[in-house]
């Protein structure tokens, strides 16, 4: 799902072609939504569920989709449909004494109680961007653990921070990211 919105994100465009037409035939986020909202089958609704989540201070988008999917049968696997009761309860900072980069982790509990752990890596050489991020299936708690017992380095320093902190560092990182050019791309 991220790899089809960052597709439509207008902020990755060559920053020389920004006075040019776009292109009609390019997707946009509007086109690729409208879509999944003409089609009614149980793999858009999944998606829309999703988009949903995502879509930030997108109150209106949110509002439209939701309705949309009252409409329809419901939303499979169930878990999906309760993904606004998705909660962040820790963060935890990775960092080394020569301040090269960040692992932000983010402890995440699903509807059910199952938990992930978002990593997210800010790369402060390439101008404090987020150059990596993705899901573990498992606790922070383990991944902070397992983490440490991989990472000998006296030099490397482990901190909580608070949630608020760990989304003001990343949404800046992400914006960053957004708009540099050429655009980052990771196997993850």
């Amino acid at each position: 799902m991220s790899t089809l919105l960052c597709a439509t994100d207008t902020r990755r465009n060559h920053p020389f072609t920004l006075d040019e037409a776009p292109d009609p035939r390019a997707v946009t986020r509007e086109k690729l939504i409208r879509t999944f909202l003409d089609v009614v089958i149980p793999e858009t609704s999944a998606l829309l569920a999703v988009i949903a989540e995502m879509a930030g201070d997108d109150d209106v988008l949110r509002a439209r989709i939701r309705r949309e999917l009252g409409t329809r049968l419901k939303v499979e696997p169930a878990w999906l449909a309760r993904l606004r009761e998705t909660s962040t309860y820790q963060a935890v900072r990775m960092s080394h004494v020569l301040g090269d980069g960040d692992n932000i982790m983010l402890g995440v509990r699903l509807p059910g109680g199952h938990e992930l752990t978002c990593l997210v890596y800010i790369d402060h050489n390439l101008g404090t961007l987020v150059k990596d991020a993705f899901f573990v299936p498992a606790p922070v708690a383990d991944m902070v653990a397992e983490f440490r017992r991989v990472t000998e380095d006296p030099d490397t320093r482990w901190e909580d921070i608070s949630l608020a902190d760990a989304r003001a560092w990343i949404e800046t990182a992400i914006e960053l990211a957004a708009i540099t050019f050429p655009p980052l791309e990771t196997e993850t």
